[in-house]
């Protein structure tokens, strides 16, 4: 159990030792310099990036993420950690393939032209969900 194997390095009565800041930044400069990285690797683009690209694009709730943070609100937890494009596509074809054949649209006198005028995020979805024949 990896409890056990760390057991005899506790210098505290925590299961693990913690690590501070400064040391955080000078094991992310040795990543960055080994992965041949240029940029700046900061504890702050750290958190965000595993808020975004590990969490939330692989489907962790909002409200999951905000504990693990260590958020005390979920409000900075939105404001934190940006929605991709990618998320919210992923979660429109989720929801078209749970209402899909619930719903009936009603016969128009509406042209697709003018749907496509008044609505023009309909184009969007058209190329996300294309209609099958």
């Amino acid at each position: 159990m990896i409890i056990e194997k760390y057991k005899n390095e506790r210098k505290t009565d925590k299961v693990f030792n913690m690590i501070n800041l400064s040391c955080i930044c000078t094991n992310l400069k040795e990543v960055a310099r080994l992965c041949s990285i240029e940029r700046n690797l900061t504890y702050h683009l750290a958190r965000h990036t595993y808020a975004t690209q590990t969490c939330i694009s692989q489907g962790v709730p909002i409200e999951t993420l905000s504990k693990l943070m260590g958020h005390c609100s979920i409000q900075t937890t939105q404001l934190y950690a940006k929605i991709t494009n990618q998320k919210v596509n992923e979660d429109m074809k989720k929801l078209f393939t749970k209402v899909n054949g619930k719903y009936q649209v009603l016969e128009s006198n509406i042209t697709s032209d003018i749907a496509h005028k008044k609505f023009s995020q309909w184009l969007k979805v058209k190329k996300i969900f294309p209609e099958k024949k």
